[in-house]
């Protein structure tokens, strides 16, 4: 089975004529009275300046240990006033990963 093209006529042709760019008919320019700004619209007031304000200080301690059994080291911030961790990296469950695959590995090689 054979397809034949038909030629279409195109939309655009490089022997029109442009129309020159400019205003419409029935085009409506704008002079300055007839902008907002001049008709009482209301204005923008400049920012005004505030005091720089510091960032509050970061006051936590960091605990750095070695998590023998998941073979990983794992970093505790701790609040110095109350001594609450705050946050652990790498978190529980992901070391709790990490050590099943070390017992695993091990259990491996001992055979």
């Amino acid at each position: 089975m054979e397809t034949r093209l038909t030629p279409v006529a195109a939309a655009y042709s490089p022997a029109a004529p442009i129309a020159p760019a400019g205003p419409g008919p029935g085009a409506k320019t704008v002079s300055s009275a007839d902008k907002p700004s001049a008709r009482g619209a209301p204005q923008v007031e400049p920012v005004q300046e505030r005091e720089a304000v510091p960032p509050p200080k970061l006051t936590t301690d960091v605990r750095i240990e070695v998590d023998k059994a998941a073979m990983r080291m794992v970093q505790t911030f701790v609040d110095p006033e109350t001594g609450k961790e705050l946050v652990q990296f790498p978190f529980e469950n992901q070391l709790a990963f990490s050590r099943a695959i070390v017992a695993f590995e091990r259990a491996k090689e001992q055979r």
